[in-house]
């Protein structure tokens, strides 16, 4: 199983990416997922995919994620420095 990062997951690319992935069955793993506002689209894909780690940019959007998905166990980045050590890990 090969690992894969999503940056841009709730954008038309990485949503489009994500789709490819559901029609590949197992051959990949959702490790990170990271968006720029879509707080609400950011935490379906999280449920759904069960990333290690989630980075999201924009302040608002950050609080709502992050209670909504507090006991998940999924890693959680904020702003463009956390997006940054998202990627970097």
């Amino acid at each position: 199983m090969k690992k894969i990062s999503i940056l841009g997951s709730t954008g038309s690319i990485g949503f489009n990416a994500l789709e490819v992935i559901d029609h590949l069955g197992d051959a990949f793993s959702v490790t990170a997922l990271s968006a720029n506002k879509n707080g609400k689209r950011l935490v379906e894909q999280a449920k759904k995919y069960h990333p290690d780690s989630i980075a999201i940019i924009e302040k608002d959007a950050a609080l709502y994620v992050e209670s909504e998905l507090k006991n998940s166990g999924i890693k959680f980045f904020f702003g463009r420095n956390g997006l940054l050590e998202m990627a970097c890990r």
